[in-house]
């Protein structure tokens, strides 16, 4: 499992900042889809941080679709190209008529 390296990234809070490094490091791989995130001790510990502070980023990370159930990395779906013609509303489920989906 990584160790989360944390240098103070930009500015805001440092949960938002905790988080960023987090999300950073899910996109370049260190983290894979259902993998665990580190205990939220750990990287309190490790970072000289309270646990509130890595329990509110891990928060965040969930609130953003990035880890479910609160500290497993969840699948991402692959970036869509700008002239898909898709959006990202249309890729949320939306009640259907099924008469009118059989042709009923």
């Amino acid at each position: 499992m990584p160790t989360v390296d944390f240098e103070p990234i930009g500015s805001g809070p440092l949960y938002e900042r905790l988080a960023r490094r987090l999300a950073g490091l899910v996109d370049r791989g260190a983290f894979r889809t259902g993998e665990r995130l580190p205990s939220i001790r750990g990287p309190a510990r490790d970072l000289r941080v309270g646990v509130n502070t890595v329990r509110e980023a891990y928060a965040l990370l969930e609130d953003r679709g990035i880890v479910e159930g609160g500290v497993y990395v969840r699948p991402r779906l692959p970036d869509l190209p700008a002239d898909s013609g898709i959006s990202e509303g249309s890729l949320r489920p939306r009640p259907v008529n099924v008469r009118e989906a059989m042709g009923r």
